[in-house]
């Protein structure tokens, strides 16, 4: 997990992305006067779901 500021992301939105994707990592953003928020991998993100019924 890593941690980020706004400005940081801002600037490094790209390799951020990447590490998301290629390590399967996770990061959090933290803003002044808001609540973190988490950029994750679509594959990471679905694996915690629970499985979806085929009904």
């Amino acid at each position: 997990m890593k941690i980020v500021n706004f400005i940081e992301v801002n600037n490094k939105l790209e390799t951020i992305l990447d590490s998301a994707i290629e390590d399967s990592e996770y990061t959090v953003i933290i803003r002044e006067d808001a609540d973190p928020a988490v950029v994750m991998s679509l594959n990471y993100f679905n694996s915690l779901l629970p499985p979806r019924s085929s009904a």
